[in-house]
């Protein structure tokens, strides 16, 4: 059962209906805080923020890159796909607005999946807890697509980019964390996640700690997942609004979470890695004594 079939308990508005709305409460909160507008309604990364870094034509050219893999993703420019999405929505387009209407389809499609409401949730779950000392965000559709990086999470204090994380699963049945652990061995030896539109805090000659957006290199980057059973409860326990107090569903959650980030920081260190990536798990581990602290208080 998807969370879309899910029956209306003592909510209003459908799993993604009500995600939708926190991730543009979210934004709405990241950019008054930040003093910038530097995420989009849906709480990734605008890319076209990072102008005056990367200059318009490069930032279109990403932009132009993820089209082109929705629209491979999408297979809409299959004779067979095409006749498919006409006779199932009695769609009468042809040509490249028939196109655009079933890459649009394609990307309602998978924000509705489980996997991106988990991202979402996770998004929120994390803000709520650490939200003071941390900007949880989501990323750009270029690094999500093309660097694999799904969520990223920034300490206010010490601008360091805690963590990042490298894949957001709703199912856990097929795929086996030893998968998983493997993927994240790899990406750690490799050098860690990139994240082209990255930011951080740094401080100014006026001794004070200023936004400044530039690629991140050495991410530590992780996988989060749930099984089927633990999302339904989170997405039927979720509170309204950003401000609220997390609930019980959301807490327990927060708290596996943070003793799998725990687990794979072991593995990991096992491992002999770059040492940008190394001294980012150190780091992050760090962060996570001020993180647990944070979760105290509820």
């Amino acid at each position: 059962m998807s969370f879309e079939q899910m029956p209306s308990m003592e909510r209003a508005e459908r799993p993604k209906e009500k995600l939708d709305r926190l991730m543009g409460e979210l934004a709405l909160k990241v950019n008054s805080d930040l003093g910038e507008d530097v995420l989009n309604q849906d709480s990734t990364m605008d890319s076209r923020r990072w102008e005056v870094v990367y200059g318009e034509e490069d930032i279109e050219d990403d932009a132009r890159m993820a089209k082109n893999k929705e629209l491979e993703w999408s297979a809409a420019t299959n004779d067979r796909t095409r006749q498919f999405y006409k006779d199932q929505y009695h769609w009468t387009e042809e040509g490249q607005e028939l196109t655009d209407k079933i890459v649009g389809k394609f990307i309602e499609k998978r924000e509705a999946s489980n996997p991106a409401l988990l991202e979402k949730a996770v998004t929120v779950i994390f803000h709520k807890v650490m939200g003071d000392k941390f900007v949880v965000m989501r990323s750009s559709k270029h690094d999500d697509y093309e660097n694999g990086v799904d969520n990223i999470i920034v300490n206010k204090e010490t601008g360091d980019v805690a963590c990042a994380f490298d894949e957001v699963h709703g199912e856990t049945k097929h795929g086996g964390q030893e998968r998983k652990e493997e993927k994240i061995r790899r990406k750690a030896q490799k050098g860690g996640a990139r994240i082209k539109y990255g930011l951080t805090f740094e401080q100014g000659e006026d001794g004070e700690k200023h936004l400044v957006k530039k690629e991140i290199r050495n991410v530590p980057a992780f996988y989060i997942s749930l099984e089927p059973h633990d999302l339904q409860e989170v997405m039927a326990n979720l509170s309204g609004h950003l401000d609220d107090r997390p609930s019980e569903a959301e807490l327990k959650v927060f708290d596996q979470f943070i003793a799998s980030l725990e687990g794979q920081i072991e593995i990991l260190k096992n491992d002999r890695l770059p040492q940008g990536v190394a001294q980012n798990i150190a780091s992050f581990q760090k962060s996570l004594v001020g993180i647990k602290e944070l979760r105290k208080r509820f």
